[in-house]
């Protein structure tokens, strides 16, 4: 008998048992359905375990018949998530599929579901909607979903923005179903390659839906315009008496200012208004996208066809007419006195807003007969009666307004 041979096969055969004991201690048991693929350890001895390390090299055989109306690419998602464990589709994982389906049933949409695809997003996106509640407005509460997968931090803001607007789709009087791909653009896409698109700001969009869903109504011409008039009374340009120092900061990167310190302070010019207003309209699934006039900012409402100029959002409380066509909007802000064309005909027919200490209040005097023509004082006084006016004629003919004096409301209770 060859001792030293068989000496050498018990050897070599406690090493093999022991890495096997050694790798053992670091196996999990895998839930029933799983079958594993590749592992020698494992198929000799049979012991229907895996590494934790291992667990990416198997796959799950789950037979749900139920996946089956759905796309292959959300039927695979859902298989390697961890929604498939029990190998059943929970009501509410029926619901995040169901809400994830529209994106593969209309052409509008495309562009959508194929960026979530090319990006690896469609697991994050059902996690995060599993999740999804639009009245948490902490930072970042779904970074600990998002952080699982290899993902831009650009693309975590799509993939939560796209989670916004497919949870809040049933709830609002209006459908994405009906949109086209520019609407979804406008929807969904933050600007490329300037300050504003890679601002604070328009990383914040989704805070602002408490506020806006307090003007959601069946009508969303009135609905956007009822946005554009809270935003009127309640933002003022920067200027001499209340500058940009309360920033720290200039004009030029206020696009680093974020919501909670802006509506503190309720100082803006036409970037900053432009931006809330995007933002508050893009919250309850309106489209709207910045656009620049001579380095002047204004928003495009595609629903209407229609510009605002941000500077007009900011200069005056009320005003009819700050709604307007490119033709129009362009008339002004290209004229030989530029925006201010729009101001020096509507400046005194308004009261302007000011604040004073943490409040705001409404001030201004009414020269012209047509300042002071009923109508116009009937539409300031109904426009802004919450800050209840007070109109007194002056010994000179002219009617000075004032108001009461009204806190400024910090923006974690700005939609109450």
């Amino acid at each position: 008998m060859n001792y030293k041979a068989i000496i050498i096969f018990l050897f070599l055969s406690m090493i093999f048992l022991n890495g096997c004991g050694l790798r053992n201690q670091n196996k999990i048991n895998c839930s029933e359905g799983y079958y594993y693929l590749n592992k020698q350890c494992i198929s000799q001895y049979g012991d229907n375990i895996c590494t934790q390390d291992e667990k990416e090299l198997c796959y799950k055989d789950c037979s749900i018949e139920e996946l089956k109306p759905y796309p292959q690419e959300l039927q695979s998602v859902f298989i390697n998530s961890i929604f498939s464990d029990d190998c059943i589709i929970q009501e509410d994982e029926r619901e995040i599929l169901n809400k994830t389906f529209i994106l593969f049933q209309y052409d509008s949409l495309n562009q959508v579901k194929n960026k979530l695809i090319e990006i690896n997003g469609l697991g994050a996106l059902l996690e995060i909607l599993k999740e999804y509640n639009p009245y948490n407005t902490s930072e970042n509460r779904y970074e600990k979903i998002l952080d699982d997968y290899s993902i831009s931090e650009e693309d975590k803001i799509y993939i939560t923005n796209i989670a916004h607007m497919l949870w809040i789709e049933e709830k609002m009087p209006w459908s994405i179903k009906n949109y086209s791909e520019e609407d979804v653009y406008y929807l969904t896409e933050r600007e490329k390659n300037n300050q504003w698109g890679s601002g604070i700001i328009s990383k914040e969009y989704l805070k602002l839906f408490p506020l806006s869903f307090n003007f959601v109504s069946s009508d969303k011409e009135k609905t956007i315009k009822d946005i554009i008039e809270w935003e009127m009374k309640n933002f003022f340009h920067a200027d001499k008496e209340y500058g940009w120092n309360i920033y720290n900061t200039t004009s030029d990167k206020s696009s680093l200012t974020s919501l909670k310190n802006i509506f503190s302070e309720r100082v803006a010019d036409c970037q900053i208004t432009s931006n809330i207003l995007m933002g508050m309209l893009r919250s309850i699934n309106i489209p709207a996208q910045r656009k620049n006039f001579k380095g002047h900012g204004a928003v495009f409402i595609p629903d209407l066809n229609l510009y605002v100029h941000g500077d007009y959002i900011a200069d005056f409380t009320v005003a009819p007419d700050i709604l307007m066509t490119k033709e129009k909007i362009e008339s002004y802000v290209y004229s030989e006195e530029g925006y201010n064309k729009f101001w020096n005909e509507n400046q005194h027919k308004y009261p302007k807003l000011k604040r004073k200490g943490n409040k705001l209040y409404v001030k201004g005097v009414l020269q012209s007969e047509e300042a002071k023509s009923e109508e116009n004082i009937n539409f300031i006084k109904e426009s802004l009666k919450e800050y209840n006016l007070t109109f007194k004629e002056n010994e000179l003919g002219s009617i000075e307004i004032s108001s009461d004096f009204i806190e400024i409301k910090e923006f974690v209770n700005i939609h109450e």
